[in-house]
């Protein structure tokens, strides 16, 4: 099923969708049911977690989708470097794939990981134990940073931040398959830290909502918020236009996220006019088809820009010229990606603090 028809069938009510949805909370209570089990089995010890030599910051979440835990994790690659570490990721890598005539380069989450943690190795591996195992021993490295880590509870990990998208921050109350969450909220209790993502699209009674429900599950949560900024669009011949510069442009967008309406949003609040907006399933691999019906549709729409997320954009380029696909009359519209940098509105002086107690407390130890 598609995405979008997938989030409207548990997000909608009424007649046979509710009806359909009920099933599939029946179905989510078992599996919520199977999850639990296997939490308590780790917290028994009866299935074992394995303590890598350096330490380990998790990054995940509790929900289905893009709740910004790319962007979280290049902040804190950045902090630790900073602090003169030299930082390892570890990234399961679904459904990337490197650049075509090979190299070290990726598509997807491992390439946008890459491009904003330079001089960190990102270990592409869907065994995060192996892929520590080869970033301390082949690496050396100081310091592992686990991307979507939350579930994956086989490597032990020196502190746990999770991710939650202001937008939809508890996968609609059920988990999946009747909603997006991937473990009970209760699941909250093992983090360290929560920073809130996209808090700028929503009022400030729902995060304060949002807020009172994570501290029900865990009363001294270390909490932050943080915004999508946006910082430029990067073009395809290489030049950029200032956030400013777009705002009155009519826009056609795309993308094929975890939360696309967010990006949506995101492009309306820089006062573009989008004229056009196609969505494709998360992780989404484009093909010739796609950048000629893109480019297509973005002309008969009247864009003056065709305009993606950089995740999109690594997947996406490497399309445009291959194999001669017809494109369209390109030159009647520019394109390219919009920049988002997040930026910390509260709690950036506690989540630092915390990694260094953390960082400190697991070096010594």
């Amino acid at each position: 099923m598609e995405q979008e028809r997938y989030r409207k069938l548990i997000s909608d009510g009424g007649g046979c969708v509710s009806l359909v949805r009920f099933f599939l909370v029946i179905l989510g209570f078992f599996y919520g049911l199977v999850i639990r089990l296997r939490n308590i089995f780790y917290k028994r010890g009866i299935f074992k977690t394995h303590k890598a030599s350096k330490p380990v910051i998790s990054v995940g979440n509790i929900t289905l989708g893009g709740t910004g835990k790319t962007p979280v994790i290049i902040w804190l690659c950045g902090r630790l470097k900073e602090k003169g570490y030299k930082v390892g990721i570890l990234t399961r890598g679904y459904k990337a794939s490197r650049l075509e005539g090979g190299g070290s380069g990726w598509l997807d989450e491992p390439g946008l990981l890459a491009e904003g943690c330079e001089g960190a190795e990102i270990i592409v591996n869907s065994d995060r134990v192996a892929g520590a195992g080869e970033a301390i021993n082949r690496f050396g490295v100081d310091v592992l940073l686990m991307d979507d880590g939350f579930q994956h509870r086989r490597l032990g990990r020196a502190l746990d931040i999770v991710t939650i998208d202001a937008t939809e921050p508890f996968g609609y109350g059920s988990i999946l398959p009747g909603g997006f969450l991937r473990e009970p909220i209760s699941s909250l209790a093992r983090a360290d830290a929560v920073v809130i993502t996209r808090t700028e699209q929503v009022k400030q009674e729902q995060l304060e909502k949002i807020e009172e429900k994570i501290l029900k599950v865990k009363s001294d949560m270390v909490i932050a918020r943080t915004i999508h900024g946006p910082v430029c669009v990067s073009l395809s011949d290489g030049s950029e236009l200032s956030v400013g510069e777009l705002e009155g442009r009519k826009v056609y967008c795309f993308c094929g996220i975890g939360n696309p309406r967010a990006f949506e949003r995101t492009v309306r609040d820089t006062g573009s006019e989008v004229v056009g907006f196609k969505i494709f399933n998360d992780h989404h691999c484009y093909d010739g088809e796609d950048v000629s019906e893109i480019f297509q549709a973005g002309i008969e729409a009247g864009a003056e820009l065709i305009l993606t997320t950089k995740k999109d954009w690594l997947k996406f380029a490497s399309q445009i010229e291959s194999e001669g696909k017809d494109t369209g009359d390109k030159g009647k519209v520019l394109i390219g990606y919009l920049g988002i940098e997040i930026e910390f509105l509260d709690g950036e002086e506690k989540i630092r603090k915390l990694i260094e107690e953390r960082m400190a407390v697991t070096i010594s130890g």
